[in-house]
């Protein structure tokens, strides 16, 4: 029997920022059979329907919410080739696939592999490296 493994956690679930009412977290980065991919997630902790107004919608002629991309010193840049958006007034959410199955293959882990997650409406910019952390924006 073969028993190939096709996915394997590359970085557990970790909260990026929590500030006036709002947490943005993931829940790990997995290496699948076409690459890198997780789900990323902002959180209206607050219970106030803060997030259905206009800057929280993503529509073809606007940036979505939420920018997302990997980099090394052997990626440039990789933004998700698949994305699967969720939302309510409660939370926002992305699952993100940098690769697509049986078409294009995605980034995969590399040393020094940084995450960069960015919240428009948050004003927040947050990036990740394997273990390690730099953040910067509101908040710090």
């Amino acid at each position: 029997m073969n028993s190939t493994v096709l996915l394997r956690s590359v970085s557990g679930p970790e909260i990026l920022h929590r500030c006036d009412g709002y947490t943005v977290w993931h829940s790990g980065v997995c290496d699948g059979p076409h690459g890198l991919c997780l789900t990323l997630e902002v959180l209206d902790e607050s219970g106030a329907r803060r997030m259905d107004g206009e800057q929280w919608q993503s529509s073809t002629t606007r940036r979505w919410p939420l920018d997302i991309s990997v980099s090394s010193p052997d990626i440039v840049s990789a933004r998700p080739h698949e994305v699967i958006e969720a939302r309510s007034p409660h939370y926002y959410r992305l699952i993100c696939m940098f690769g697509k199955y049986g078409r294009v293959l995605g980034p995969r882990p590399a040393p020094d592999l940084q995450l960069t997650v960015i919240v428009h409406p948050l004003g927040v910019h947050v990036t990740r490296t394997l273990g390690r952390s730099v953040e910067d924006g509101r908040n710090g």
